[in-house]
């Protein structure tokens, strides 16, 4: 198995989003995911977060437009 970018996972992540796999955090979030924005930690929080700003304000499109993987902004292709 070819290891992937750090890009092509986020954009996994948003396309499995997009198509309400809920399994995509289970895949592709660490278990111990660091939230460094605060609140909720780990996967477990994230889907909290996640689940709460869909109940508060309905469904959210994401768009992604900057990825930056160890300081370096990506470049979109």
């Amino acid at each position: 198995m070819s290891e992937r970018s750090a890009k092509d996972v986020v954009e996994e992540m948003f396309r499995r989003q997009r198509a309400g796999d809920e399994t995509v955090l289970d895949d592709l979030v660490a278990s111990d995911m660091v939230n460094h924005a605060a609140g909720p930690q780990g996967r477990e929080g994230l889907e909290r977060i996640l689940r709460n700003i869909d109940a508060d304000l309905g469904p959210v499109t994401i768009e992604q437009h900057h990825l930056i993987v160890d300081g370096d902004l990506v470049p979109n292709t």
